[in-house]
């Protein structure tokens, strides 16, 4: 019985390998916010909404969509793939990048940036950013944002 115990424990650890089951990693959100929802859709319903170095359990990725894990809960979630950076990343790093492109242009990207830089960057491409900065803070229901998008452009 023992050995049949076994077998049936080893069996099932390896099918599980073998269909895919990962180990999650330890990654973080780098963006200001990020919504995770409950299955890879815009229109799923948002379970929670994550900000800045919130820390998540990563499971992989389909299509853009990360398979993630918040702190205390055992579901698993969807959220942009785009909005995580492995949990190592120091504030403000940066890191590869397309030739030609800057470190405050990455910063400015919304990967954390402070508004020492926005300020500096503005100052220096005498750009106006003021549309931009009200833009930011608009806030929109999920449910505003659906109706929106369902009732087409």
């Amino acid at each position: 019985m023992k050995k049949l115990i076994t077998f049936f424990v080893m069996t099932m650890f390896v099918t599980g390998i073998a269909v895919g089951e990962t180990i999650p990693s330890a990654m973080m959100v780098q963006v200001r916010q990020s919504a995770v929802r409950e299955y890879a859709s815009v229109v799923a319903p948002v379970v929670s909404t994550l900000s800045y170095r919130d820390p998540v359990l990563f499971w992989g990725n389909k299509d853009g969509w990360a398979k993630v894990q918040l702190p205390g809960s055992s579901c698993i979630y969807y959220m942009f793939m785009s909005a995580l950076a492995p949990r190592d990343t120091q504030p403000g790093s940066v890191g590869q990048a397309a030739s030609g492109v800057t470190s405050p242009e990455i910063v400015l990207a919304g990967k954390g940036f402070s508004s020492t830089a926005e300020d500096s960057y503005a100052r220096t491409s005498h750009i106006d950013y003021s549309w931009v900065n009200l833009m930011e803070s608009w806030d929109f229901s999920s449910d505003e944002i659906i109706n929106f998008l369902a009732c087409g452009l």
